[in-house]
């Protein structure tokens, strides 16, 4: 993969969306996500009263997902167990983002520091 090639978690998705200047630079970027980050994004925008871009939205990013092994699943559980703040989409959103050999975006503070983590302010 590519050094513009990034997971984006859920909390990416609603910075860039909001237009958070410090996510700018990961606007260009090649996406993957899981469906329970476009599932995520789509419910802050019907929250919000946006449902032309919830629909919008769910059009561009749906072809970005990434289909989840049995592996994964195993290995976000247990990463799960072991970090009990994050949650099971950002669990499994990280080891996809591992496995595929992408850095994880995101400005979770639970995040920071972790492996393979570009955590953005």
């Amino acid at each position: 993969m590519e050094s513009s090639d990034y997971f984006f978690d859920t909390y990416a998705l609603v910075e860039l969306f909001e237009e958070n200047q410090s996510f700018s630079p990961y606007r260009d970027a090649r996406m993957f996500l899981i469906d329970l980050n476009l599932f995520e994004m789509h419910h802050y925008l019907l929250k919000r009263g946006l449902r032309r871009d919830a629909a919008l939205i769910l059009d561009q990013l749906f072809p970005f997902i990434m289909p989840l092994t049995k592996e994964d699943i195993a290995l976000a559980a247990e990463l799960k167990l072991a970090l009990k703040q994050l949650s099971p989409a950002d669990c499994l959103g990280y080891v996809v983002a591992q496995r595929l050999g992408v850095k994880f975006l995101t400005g979770d503070r639970a995040f920071q520091g972790m492996k393979d983590v570009e955590w953005v302010r």
